[in-house]
Order: structure tokens, then sequence, then C-alpha cells
């Protein structure tokens, strides 16, 4: 499970250019040195898919970052990213992890995205209020997360099955 913040290009706007794309994860990168790029394996996508692998190049065109350490997940679509942030983290460690995203925020609103948390339900300005907007996601993980580590086995798996069947997975 992870807390999860989608960003969006507004709908009018040009999708990213790949030129762009590098751009924006050299950036990003400055932000957080430990996220490193996924290298897509298209020829194995393609054999276990049933694809050619232009197929694969073409579904899997996405850019992925990751940071083994922190957990921190970055995927960068042509008109959306995505930050992902494990619940295993725990509250302490989130504050600082914050902060990272904070910076990661601000770089891709530089970039023309914009984000709507849905753990909190609102648009999140990473441009003029950061401490403030590090703090109410900081609060909205710990709560989360505490909801989370008092759920039961039962009501855990209840939960995750429900999630499943909602996505793309159920299909």
């Amino acid at each position: 499970m992870s807390y999860d913040l989608p960003f969006k290009l507004a709908k009018a706007a040009k999708p990213l250019t790949s030129k762009q794309r590098e751009s924006l994860i050299t950036a990003l990168r400055k932000v957080a040195p430990g996220l490193k790029p996924f290298k897509f394996d298209h020829a194995e996508i393609a054999k276990a898919l049933k694809i050619t692998v232009a197929q694969a190049r073409k579904k899997f065109s996405h850019a992925e970052l990751n940071d083994d350490k922190s957990g921190i997940q970055v995927m960068i679509q042509d008109k959306q990213a995505y930050i992902t942030i494990p619940f295993s983290l725990g509250p302490r460690k989130a504050k600082q992890i914050f902060k990272t995203i904070g910076g990661l925020g601000c770089e891709l609103s530089a970039a023309g995205f914009t984000c709507k948390d849905p753990q909190q339900g609102r648009k999140v300005d990473f441009t003029s209020n950061l401490p403030g907007e590090i703090n109410a996601m900081t609060q909205a993980y710990a709560s989360v997360n505490d909801e989370i580590n008092s759920l039961g086995d039962a009501d855990l798996t209840a939960l995750l099955q429900a999630a499943i069947a909602k996505s793309d997975l159920a299909k």
C-alpha cells in the first residue's frame, strides 16, 4: 500500500516531448539523487505478453524512477506523472521523505503539472505554500498509516480485495 500523488498536465497542454521528459528526469534526480531510472526489457515484456517488441515499447513508453532506500517511485507519462511513497516507512521517516516529495512536486509544477492529493481530497500547491503542504501530506500519511495499522488481517484482506476489484488488475 502506498501514498499516491497523481499529477496531470492541463487538458489543452501538449504531451511531453522526449527532450522535455529527459529534462524533467534530470531535475527530479537533482532533488532526489537516489532516484534511478528503471530500464524496461521490452523483449522480455513482448515475450511475456505475446506481443511484438514495438508494441511493448509503445505500451511501456513511460519513464520510471525508483529510490530503493527511501521507497519513492516516480512515473512519468506523456501528460501524467505519479509519485508513490510506501506506507511501510512509518510516520517518523515520512517527514523527511515528504520534504523530498515537496521538492519533486516543485519540479513537476514547474513543468506544468498540477496535483490533487486523493488522501486529502484537495489540490496541492507546491509553489506558494511548500512548508504547509509538506506538513499536511505528512499528517495525512500518518493518519492513513495509523488506520492501516489498526486493521486486523481480515479487514486488511477485504480492503485489498476491494481495491484490486476496482483496479486494472481485476481485468
